[in-house]
């Protein structure tokens, strides 16, 4: 954050600089908001503190029905997060929150792409299991057909991405051996890249679902 922050600062001339860490874990305490250095010489007594500004996104669950009232881009943004922290481990829940942020969508008067762009963003970060996939079918190819809008089914858009499996699984391998050492550089072990290096996309993609929350590197590949 300080480094982003100074170089934009001496990039644009010493403009004003706004950084935001925007958190996405699950974690009510934890708020990282500063960054300090501490002397070489005193080493108890910092010479440099930069603080930034914090969104915790948890903060909003309590803000739910606002932001479904709301009719801008950002609040179904946030309420798109919000359904995958809270429905993790009910698919079923997942289905009809999803459905619901869809006909929310509708309702924004965005232009056809803007539409397109923020569902496949929506379908993309909702992911839906594919013994659900029917019934979340059906009731999209409804919406659709009354919106008259076109629709292709996500069935469609899971086969077209098996079709390039082999780039996906190359990409989420690479996301996470790199992520994974950055994040846990002292506990990762040659097991855990294995581990990422044999798996399917399926699980590849839950592992990088973890990973967001995950405090030790051993919750990101708990069953």
């Amino acid at each position: 954050m300080f480094i982003y922050n100074y170089r934009t600062y001496d990039q644009y001339k010493q403009q004003p600089v706004v950084s935001i860490a925007l958190l996405l874990d699950a974690d009510p305490k934890w708020r990282p908001a500063c960054f300090r250095l501490n002397s070489p010489l005193e080493r108890e007594k910092p010479y440099l503190e930069f603080r930034y500004h914090v969104i915790k996104l948890i903060d909003y669950a309590a803000r739910k029905e606002e932001l479904q009232k709301r009719n801008d881009l950002f609040s179904k943004v946030i309420l798109a997060q919000l359904i995958v922290m809270e429905t993790k481990k009910n698919l079923p829940l997942r289905v009809q929150h999803k459905i619901s942020l869809i006909k929310q969508l509708l309702k924004l008067g965005l232009t056809n792409h803007e539409t397109r762009e923020l569902y496949q963003f929506i379908d993309w970060l909702l992911i839906i299991p594919e013994d659900l996939m029917l019934i979340y079918n059906e009731q999209i190819q409804e919406i659709a057909e009354e919106w008259e809008i076109p629709y292709v089914p996500t069935s469609v858009k899971v086969a077209q991405i098996k079709s390039e499996e082999k780039g996906w699984k190359k990409g989420l391998r690479n996301f996470l051996d790199k992520q994974i050492r950055r994040r846990f550089p002292h506990t990762v072990t040659s097991q855990h890249l294995h581990l990422i290096n044999d798996a399917d996309v399926e699980t590849l993609a839950r592992w990088a679902e973890k990973l967001i929350d995950a405090k030790k590197v051993e919750e990101v590949f708990a069953a």
